[in-house]
């Protein structure tokens, strides 16, 4: 497979190749009750969506308030990360009749 360079709006650069530009760190931070940052470092694809759908669910609960995705140390996200972003929303909503704020950095 051939390399991809992303260009971000920032200037930086990233390179993809062969379908895996590097794995997925994801920082999940307390604020205070109900409030947390989740910072994921790394590609959100389709090889690394579920563990970030695996790490958010923990914290998916009625008491739930905000969730702040700080996007900074992300170098790709496809159509399905913004999925899960967006289905955890949803399913809060559902769910627990919470609507949880997202905001992203």
């Amino acid at each position: 497979r051939c390399p991809i360079i992303i260009t971000r709006s920032d200037g930086r650069v990233g390179i993809i190749t062969g379908g895996a530009f590097m794995g997925l760190n994801i920082k999940i931070e307390k604020k205070r009750e109900g409030y947390f940052v989740i910072s994921p470092v790394g590609s959100i694809d389709s090889d690394t969506y579920i563990e970030l759908e695996r790490q958010l669910k923990p914290i998916l609960i009625p008491s739930t308030k905000a969730l702040n995705f700080n996007m900074e140390g992300v170098s790709y996200l496809s159509s399905i990360g913004f999925g899960i972003i967006f289905k955890t929303r949803d399913n809060s909503l559902r769910d627990f009749k919470n609507h949880i704020n997202l905001s992203f950095n």
